[in-house]
């Protein structure tokens, strides 16, 4: 069985976002990984994306690894001695470029982290030529599974404080009634991001969920302050280290391909509590 981490994968203007000679985020993102880029952030350690591959309009697969030099003891002939070999482990990666959605394969053999694997794709796109002359900053988060919160936040006996992250207007995929308009707010004003906290006796649930699907679908983070019974202390809950996940049996070939993509989709139509992304 393969295990696929969810990430939203964020493609930001290090400038004026002129000089992205009118290319949207996706197009960038996919200009990008497709030049093949490679990068060195340990001596001998070499990150490199490849084997791209379009499963479908919306979809495609490529692999993440890194290429190093190792020693190996051999016994030849009654003598002991080392020869270098290369080795090249990598993993799977499936990325919705217009969503910006991002599914990275866990492999320990490449690193025993699965977000570690994730800050090097985005390294790895960071210190690509093309990235630098499109004058483009990458970010990534995990994509969270907000139910375990979500079910706190309607069991609770009362939400006195609820806060959430926001950023550049740039993820089509947002609540746009509470979070558009801020996103636009910090875009106007040049910041990069902000946290919007509310409070009152009794917070209504119901609309906080809505935030806080739309927050875990982008990879930002919420809390809340509740109590649990009318006596009890309050206590802040956080929105962080239950990744959205799913489990394939193959990626081998286009069919299972496309049948990991749609599992991906679901569970992330899943996290945003709705039928279909919407794409603005």
């Amino acid at each position: 069985m393969i295990d696929l981490n969810l990430f939203r994968l964020k493609v930001f203007p290090t400038e004026q976002r002129e000089l992205w000679e009118n290319l949207t985020p996706p197009e960038i993102f996919r200009r990008v990984v497709t030049s093949l880029p490679s990068a060195e952030f340990r001596r001998g350690s070499i990150w490199h994306i490849g084997n791209i591959e379009a499963i479908d309009q919306d979809w495609a697969y490529f692999r993440i690894g890194k290429t190093t030099r190792t020693l190996v003891g051999l016994y030849r002939e009654g003598r002991f001695q080392d020869a270098e070999f290369e080795a090249a482990p990598y993993t799977h990666v499936l990325v919705h470029y217009h969503l910006e959605i991002v599914a990275i394969a866990k492999k320990p053999k490449l690193s025993p982290n699965v977000v570690h694997i994730a800050n090097r794709l985005r390294r790895v796109l960071a210190h690509s030529p093309r990235a630098y002359e499109l004058k483009a900053r990458f970010e990534i988060q995990p994509i969270n599974d907000p139910e375990t919160f979500i079910a706190m936040l309607h069991r609770a006996h009362s939400i006195t404080r609820f806060s959430y992250e926001f950023e550049r207007r740039n993820i089509f995929d947002v609540n746009k009634d509470f979070i558009a308009p801020l996103e636009k707010t910090i875009e106007e004003v040049n910041g990069k991001k902000g946290v919007a906290t509310l409070k009152g006796d009794a917070l209504k649930s119901a609309p906080l969920e809505l935030i806080a699907r739309s927050a875990a679908a982008t990879g930002n983070e919420v809390s809340a302050t509740m109590k649990t019974s009318r006596k009890s202390r309050r206590a802040r809950k956080k929105m962080r280290g239950n990744a959205a996940s799913i489990q394939v049996e193959d990626l081998d070939g286009n069919d299972q391909m496309k049948k990991a993509t749609a599992e991906i989709m679901a569970k992330y139509l899943q996290v945003r509590g709705t039928d279909k992304p919407n794409n603005g």
